[in-house]
């Protein structure tokens, strides 16, 4: 094994905002989203949505979401959006990859907590640039290029037809899933019985699905303060319970903050094709 040491790169800065994912079509979308007026939440979710098309796999729909919102003089919010195994799975066994190694899909119902309670655009405008792209297609960066192409090998049937690795890729089906969470038509209707009848979940577990407010865990690092939400078991368990964010109707402005990613769970290169592994915290002021 050899290590290489990156390039130093020149700090960045900025005076409004900034923008930083791994793909620069998805930094085009948050900056654009803080352009119209757009707030950090609004930044974020345009730039998941975009990811979801560009890197699918690396992030995407299918998999959770973990958020941390911070205000000046009040304790962090953690949001868990992660799914759960089947209510009723019957005699089957987990297993590692495949149609049994999956969970709901949590991160549908996190954009859209986080959209409507933070929000200033919305959750359909957040997402439009994800859709317009998956529809009129786009040039893989070449970053991504042949870890998508290594992932793709592992995939088999309509998922490696539709996946294919081309200099220019179009996915009318993300498109269509995209519109489809804006809408609020992921957890109900012919999307969840398609998921349903390709894995292990039931119709009624995609339908109870529900997030929960958690209180995020403070541990520092260097002489840095951190937050971080812990995951959840996924065993057998009851449907979730409801909870709502904390009542809050002042304006906010945000900045973003590092914090560890939890370690993420080996899927299959069809579940990596939508399962995005990123915490994220937002301070406001």
């Amino acid at each position: 094994m050899s290590w290489t040491t990156s390039p130093e790169r020149p700090t960045a800065t900025g005076v409004r905002g900034m923008v930083a994912t791994s793909q620069p079509l998805a930094a085009a979308a948050g900056v654009r989203a803080l352009e119209a007026g757009g707030n950090a939440t609004d930044a974020a979710l345009a730039a998941a949505g975009v990811l979801a098309v560009t890197e699918p796999n690396q992030c995407g729909p299918g998999g959770d979401l973990f958020a941390i919102v911070l205000r000046d003089g009040d304790p962090p919010v953690g949001l868990d959006a992660s799914g759960r195994s089947p209510r009723e799975p019957g005699d089957a066994v987990p297993e590692l990859f495949g149609p049994r190694s999956v969970t709901v899909p949590g991160c549908p119902a996190g954009w859209t907590d986080l959209a409507q309670r933070f929000s200033r655009l919305g959750l359909e405008r957040a997402l439009a640039p994800g859709v317009d792209l998956a529809r009129r297609g786009f040039a893989r960066a070449p970053k991504n290029a042949s870890r998508w192409a290594e992932d793709w090998q592992e995939l088999r049937g309509e998922a490696a037809e539709v996946f294919r690795p081309a200099e220019r890729h179009a996915n009318s089906a993300m498109a269509d899933t995209l519109e489809a969470i804006a809408a609020g038509r992921f957890y109900r209707g012919p999307l969840a019985q398609a998921i349903a009848g390709a894995s292990w979940l039931s119709p009624d577990d995609l339908a109870e699905h529900q997030n929960r407010c958690v209180d995020p865990v403070e541990f520092a690092y260097a002489t840095t303060c951190c937050w971080r939400c812990l995951l959840r078991v996924r065993g057998r368990s009851p449907a979730g319970r409801s909870s709502r964010w904390p009542r809050r109707r002042r304006a906010i402005r945000w900045r973003r903050l590092r914090t560890p990613t939890p370690a993420a769970t080996r899927r299959s290169a069809a579940r990596r094709m939508c399962a995005p592994r990123t915490v994220t915290a937002w301070r406001c002021r």
